[in-house]
């Protein structure tokens, strides 16, 4: 066999760079200390050992205690083992037949945001340090300019192209059975790690809801707490579980002898962890569909390997807890009933109805209606008007019901109090509006004229969020003569855009649009993505 040396030396030259430059990198960290005692370890004599019926009875007491439970989150990958086990998967799955191309761009982009995210979170230990939270700005600097590109991207897509269909280089049963030990790995997280931050305090909330029998918003425990930030349907869900499992109500306030919510039982984390998984399993069965309808078997289950393995599903910007992923039902939740809604695309009102639901979520899901308007428009003005009323009959509901069970609180109107505690939670100066933790968060010269209102206290108001209306107004356009998968893109763009408006946590929304970027993305050059909108349903 002829070898080729001109063809060697240049992947030989970079590995022989990557080890000189780590070695230096390793004496560079090293410091003189003394070699210290030298001793060799002592054991001592058991006076005897248990049975196997014993032993197997202490390791599930073991893994119950807090301790155990600390041990068996070992078996999961931290923030560094999720983000080179997502890059290697891309490398091994995302290349088309082994070759690079445009779509391949946008998956390591994908990886790049968390990779710049890498520790960011556990430097708030470090708040008054000027130089921490210089290099966390710059970290968040960084990543929002990668997930821009990636939303520029999302319209450059739109345009004919003639990119061959994605098939992964891997063969479909090695696609398959990752597919299925990396799913059996997130639902693992979900039922090992302890839920996080948006997680705890939905359940809290319904809760609340259930010993009240009224939604958060107004609440004199929670309202303008994170107890009350949430959408009323993430309440009604939890809800429901809470219901499910029988899970303890609190005692209802006595007028007599007020309490805190912190003198409240903790709502149990079981419920939130099968909403997670419920959620999860879901995103990942309408992928499989959905990549199989656009695409074909084998490079749907390629679709479910990039989707599975990425780190903001599974660790992402700490050592010590996940900024995002599947421990957050503001993460999870959402997309999974986005993603049904446009499943459902072929049938408007169902679509419309679902999209309601997903809005009543998580509230971002609402600014994909007019890029879906335009593409059931595309279809039709009836699939439009149709698709318009389903989801304006759903919204009505929930907007009723949320002015019905919520209530004023002191010195607010009713709309006010809920608005503070929605939106208004969000962005308050003070608290997550101020927050370093993202990109906006007191920020100075033109990046703070992004980000202040125009008018008013609201951030809808600002320069920034006025952009993100023009691009949904350009994304609702480009819909109408737009296929399923350039739809997907769109739609991703929406998702982008609202991350991008976050104060808090800018940009580490990434499961809001990954399922449409990777669906949008790996489809372009399929036989439904060169159809033409009229010799298709959209």
């Amino acid at each position: 066999m002829e070898i080729n040396v001109r063809d060697r030396i240049g992947p030989l030259a970079l590995v022989a760079i990557l080890v000189a430059g780590l070695a230096l990198l390793s004496h560079m960290r090293e410091a003189p200390v003394p070699v210290g005692p030298i001793t060799t370890p002592v054991f001592q004599p058991i006076m005897s050992f248990v049975g196997v019926s014993e032993t197997v009875a202490w390791l599930g007491h073991h893994v119950t205690t807090h301790g155990g439970d600390l041990w068996l989150r070992d078996v999961l990958p931290n923030q560094g083992g999720a983000l080179w086990l997502s890059l290697v998967v891309t490398l091994l799955v995302g290349l088309s037949h082994g070759r690079a191309s445009g779509r391949f761009v946008d998956l390591l982009l994908l990886q790049a945001v968390g990779w710049l995210l890498f520790g960011t979170l556990d430097l708030l230990a470090n708040e008054r340090a000027p130089e921490a939270m210089s290099y966390m700005r710059l970290a968040f600097t960084g990543a929002s300019l990668v997930t821009t590109v990636l939303w520029v991207r999302t319209f450059l897509w739109q345009q004919p192209s003639v990119a061959p269909p994605w098939q992964p280089a891997l063969p479909r049963h090695v696609l398959k059975a990752g597919a299925i030990a990396l799913a059996v790995m997130n639902l693992t997280i979900v039922f090992i790690e302890l839920p996080d931050d948006s997680s705890f305090f939905a359940n809290l909330g319904a809760q609340r809801m259930r010993e009240t029998g009224r939604l958060p918003y107004g609440d004199p425990l929670l309202t303008n707490t994170a107890g009350a930030a949430y959408g009323p349907v993430m309440y009604g869900v939890h809800a429901l579980v809470q219901q499910a499992v029988a899970a303890p109500v609190p005692a209802p306030i006595d007028p007599a002898a007020p309490r805190a919510i912190a003198d409240d039982p903790r709502p149990p984390d079981v419920v939130p962890r099968l909403v997670l998984a419920c959620a999860h399993l879901t995103t990942l069965v309408l992928l499989f569909l959905l990549g199989r309808q656009l695409m074909d078997e084998t490079a749907a289950w390629g679709l479910l390997v990039l989707y599975t393995s990425a780190p903001w599903l599974v660790d992402m910007a700490s050592t010590r807890a996940s900024v995002a992923g599947l421990t957050y039902v503001s993460h999870i939740v959402p997309p999974a009933a986005s993603l049904a809604a446009f499943a459902a695309l072929d049938w408007p009102v169902m679509s419309g109805m679902l999209l309601a639901v997903a809005a009543g979520l998580g509230f971002y899901p609402a600014f994909f209606f007019p890029v879906w308007v335009g593409a059931q428009w595309g279809r039709s003005q009836s699939a439009a008007l149709w698709f318009t009323a389903g989801f304006g009959a759903v919204c009505s509901l929930i907007l009723a019901w949320v002015l019905l069970a919520s209530q004023a609180a002191p010195g607010l109107s009713l709309v006010g109090t809920i608005v503070r505690d929605t939106l208004g939670h969000h962005s308050d100066p003070a608290g997550y509006g101020r927050s370093l933790f993202g990109l906006w968060g007191q920020q100075t010269g033109v990046m703070a004229w992004l980000a202040r209102p125009l008018a008013g206290t609201s951030t809808m108001a600002s320069p920034f969020f006025l952009l993100y209306v023009v691009s949904l107004l350009l994304a609702t356009h480009l819909a109408r003569r737009a296929d399923r998968p350039r739809v997907a893109l769109l739609t991703a763009g929406a998702a982008i855009g609202a991350n991008l408006w976050k104060i808090h946590a800018t940009v580490s929304y990434v499961a809001w649009y990954a399922p449409f970027l990777l669906l949008g993305v790996l489809a372009l050059g399929t036989r439904s993505s060169s159809d033409s909108p009229e010799a298709q349903t959209v």
